[in-house]
């Protein structure tokens, strides 16, 4: 039997007391960075610098918002336990739930997944949550793809939105593509509602009304009823995004009180059409979502 050796919260930092033993040959060591930044690749020398961490006092762990820090904790547990290490990790989890498209995901997969071997990490255990295929299941398939050495280049990922939305697949991919560099990508564990300022609210809420009617009319080219449910999917998403950014440029108006009634009008929204995106989603996770923004801004 395998035992996990978990490295998590207090437990980034390596013991000094006691000594590990790997003889037995049964124990793995599992690195679960949970503060991580998604911004940037784990391994991204852009995201932290190079000064030297300095253990803290018992009980009063700070954990890291950057990701060289997490690396250099890394670094200690092997040099000081050497063994097999995996990777525990929350794309599809914390930052999924917060930014679903405003954070580049696909490419901080990628990045990530090629960068486990130089890191010594052996392999991937991903906390993502049953249904994470709002408002697509690229990023999990690319994912699953990768992690199996199978590269996934322009072509592969095109063949994948013209079997899930038709003949009009290129109006989806068009959107997704674009959101994230639109609405900018957060880092160092911001939410893109904290980041967002009133030029770039303007930007985006000006954006998602131009991708209105080219998204409507690829869901009435939809054919088959998988193509029909993706693009129910996607059509949910952009309306879910023009009620949070219009909620967010009207706070940074000063007008916080119809901010907060837009977030209310969004909530009854995601109640409503429930049905059409629990394959996808659950719907929960979406209302935590409105829940946070509203908390935030009644605080402000």
């Amino acid at each position: 039997m395998k035992l996990a050796l978990i490295i998590y919260h207090d437990l980034l930092w390596p013991p000094e007391q006691v000594k590990v033993d790997f003889s037995r040959g049964n124990l793995l060591v599992m690195f679960a960075p949970i503060s991580r930044c998604y911004g940037h690749g784990l391994a991204d020398v852009e995201c932290g610098d190079d000064r030297p961490l300095t253990r803290p006092s018992f009980n009063q762990f700070p954990l890291p918002d950057n990701n060289m820090d997490h690396i250099k904790l890394l670094k200690l547990w092997q040099s000081a336990c050497p063994g097999e290490y995996f990777l525990f990790d929350y794309h599809f989890m914390w930052q999924w739930y917060q930014d679903l498209m405003s954070v580049r995901l696909e490419e901080v997969l990628t990045a990530d997944i090629d960068s486990y071997a130089q890191l010594g990490l052996d392999g991937l255990v991903n906390c993502g949550s049953e249904r994470v295929f709002y408002p697509t299941g690229w990023p999990y398939y690319l994912m699953a793809r990768h992690l199996w050495g199978e590269r996934q280049g322009p072509e592969q990922k095109a063949r994948y939105f013209q079997l899930a939305f038709g003949e009009q697949s290129e109006v989806a991919q068009r959107f997704t593509d674009q959101f994230a560099q639109v609405t900018g990508s957060p880092i160092h564990a911001h939410p893109w509602w904290e980041a967002a300022d009133i030029q770039r609210a303007n930007q985006v809420v000006e954006w998602l009304a131009q991708h209105q009617e080219p998204l409507e009319a690829g869901a009435q080219a939809a054919k088959s009823p998988t193509q029909q449910r993706a693009w129910r999917v996607l059509l949910h998403y952009h309306r879910l995004a023009i009620d949070l950014w219009t909620a967010v440029q009207a706070k940074l108006r000063g007008e916080k009180q119809q901010a907060l009634e837009q977030l209310e009008q969004t909530q009854k929204f995601l109640q409503e059409a429930e049905k059409d995106t629990a394959p996808a989603i659950d719907t929960l996770v979406l209302l935590g979502w409105v829940g946070a923004i509203r908390d935030a801004f009644q605080k402000q």
